[in-house]
């Protein structure tokens, strides 16, 4: 499970460095633990 969240994380920030996506702001925890496993308030992701 771990794994699978790295690897969406990695995919995000590899967008992120095509110049695909600007940013991303996350701000529902569900969100945020998909991608990152992280459980705390929302954060916003630039490259």
């Amino acid at each position: 499970m771990a794994d699978a969240r790295a690897d969406r994380l990695k995919r995000l920030l590899d967008l992120m460095r095509e110049n695909e996506l600007t940013g991303i702001l996350l701000k529902s925890p569900a969100n945020l633990f998909y991608f990152t496993g992280y459980l705390g308030p929302g954060i916003l992701i630039v490259p």
